[in-house]
């Protein structure tokens, strides 16, 4: 603050010292925060367990809807983390952010798929607002990989502030990194870009559009990246996305399809076959 002119320093430092606007963790204690509507969740289970991206809409009541982007997304003052990728992050560590029914969808989820979630607990969460200009410019957060066994991203912001419905939202590849990859924090960087892991449009699995109350839940070490971000200006429009991250990245086995050789290229093949397969029933289910 020493570098800021005395009107200004004064301004920041009301902010600086405001008390974080939180609600008490037991206040969503026997709501339920999770649809259970909006899909067969075994269904959703056997399909995530198969390997596919799964893709649902209408994830949340509309009680969690609101809570999730105008009290947690608007209202609340844990947005502390400015991102180089023209973004703000609200982040469980190190911003102390707990919304209460996010603990709550937690539960819920563990109860709608018990064999993925029980093996599975809620390891991490945090919540990301795009500016609409400079995420534009940055083309928002690119490909990298989360320590985790399963994520799962969904979208809270109205779809009348998205300026265009056929992108926005997340673009999933068909390239995994695991343990042998040295620290998966390491390709969880802004400076590292897709030409960095050389990705084209042929290694896409899925490229989901944006869509409020939408969610994307897949194997976690998926290279993934924001699609290109095209939201009107103001604050209320900022692209708001939530990321739950549940289990470890050792639990899981990820295929390098690039670099396996000898008795391992059948394996490889059909990797690559059910990744085309995933592809294309995450296209249908896009399509109807």
């Amino acid at each position: 603050q020493e570098h800021l002119a005395p009107a200004l320093r004064a301004r920041v430092a009301l902010h600086l010292r405001a008390r974080l606007n939180q609600h008490p963790f037991a206040e969503w204690h026997g709501r339920r925060a999770l649809n259970l509507a909006c899909a067969d969740w075994q269904d959703v289970e056997n399909r995530y367990l198969r390997g596919e991206v799964v893709v649902l809409d209408e994830f949340l009541v509309a009680e969690a809807l609101e809570e999730l982007y105008r009290v947690e997304g608007l209202e609340a003052t844990d947005w502390n983390s400015v991102k180089g990728g023209g973004y703000l992050g609200a982040m469980y560590r190190e911003d102390g952010f707990a919304p209460p029914v996010i603990a709550q969808l937690a539960n819920d989820l563990e109860q709608a798929m018990p064999r993925l979630f029980r093996a599975h607990s809620l390891l991490m969460f945090w919540g990301f607002k795009h500016d609409t200009t400079l995420t534009r410019q940055y083309q928002g957060i690119k490909p990298h990989a989360d320590a985790a066994a399963v994520n799962l991203n969904f979208w809270v912001t109205p779809d009348e502030y998205n300026l265009n419905s056929t992108n926005g939202g997340l673009v999933i590849y068909n390239r995994s990194l695991g343990q042998q990859d040295s620290n998966l924090l390491d390709y969880n960087n802004f400076a590292v870009t897709g030409e960095d892991f050389g990705l084209g449009e042929e290694d896409i699995l899925a490229r989901v559009p944006y869509r409020q109350n939408r969610v994307v839940m897949f194997t976690s070490s998926y290279l993934h990246a924001t699609d290109r971000v095209e939201f009107k200006p103001g604050f209320q429009a900022c692209r708001i996305n939530y990321t739950l991250l549940f289990g470890y990245v050792e639990a899981i086995r990820c295929w390098k399809s690039h670099k396996l050789e000898g008795g391992d290229r059948a394996a490889a093949a059909r990797h690559r076959h059910d990744a085309l397969e995933a592809r294309r029933l995450v296209e249908r289910q896009m399509a109807s």
